[in-house]
């Protein structure tokens, strides 16, 4: 099981390849299985604004929405009782 699940925020600590996300923060909208991919699973996040992504196969509003690999992602706000 990963680490985050539908419904969490999140920000970006590092970019996509070439797609600048560090610092943005949005909501986990999906958990993709990408294993076609040897990923591990891939994390839909509908970020809180346009960053050129797409709708996710409709999991988020376009232009907002990015296929993340978990390594790119933390929360945004601390989770009650989990410690780092």
């Amino acid at each position: 099981m990963g680490k985050f699940k539908i419904g969490d925020r999140v920000i970006a600590v590092g970019d996509f390849l070439t797609v600048p996300l560090q610092g943005k923060e949005g909501t986990v909208t999906g958990i993709e299985a990408l294993d076609e991919f040897d990923w591990d699973n891939g994390i839909t996040v509908d970020f809180d604004e346009d960053v050129g992504g797409w709708d996710c196969y409709g999991k988020c509003r376009d232009g907002r929405g990015w296929i993340c690999f978990e390594s790119m992602l933390d929360f945004s706000t601390p989770k009650v009782g989990v410690v780092k």
